[in-house]
């Protein structure tokens, strides 16, 4: 994600670690990828991985001035981070 470390701890960490007990306390069910709480974790962070390549390659938010762009990079890093990680998050 590129945040150092002093950041990634307090505000990723605990995410990816919330997520996880999230799909840990998630009942099985019987279909493909979703039968195992462990194999949902790990989806979601390919996607997650997959959404972070792509976000790269983008300038975020369009159209802003380029003094805005670089003082939300990270934010908008995080944000699809976490989008993509919960894209398939039911209750």
């Amino acid at each position: 994600m590129g945040f150092p470390r002093e950041v990634f701890e307090p505000v990723v960490s605990p995410v990816i670690e919330g997520y996880a007990a999230f799909e840990h306390g998630r009942p099985a069910t019987e279909s493909g990828l979703q039968a195992d709480s462990d194999a949902r974790f790990t989806h979601a962070l390919q996607v997650g991985s997959r959404a972070l390549d792509f976000r790269r390659g983008q300038i975020l938010p369009r159209g802003a001035a380029p003094e805005v762009i670089g003082a939300q990079a990270h934010r908008w890093t995080y944000a699809v981070f976490v989008a993509a990680l919960l894209h398939d998050a039911r209750h």
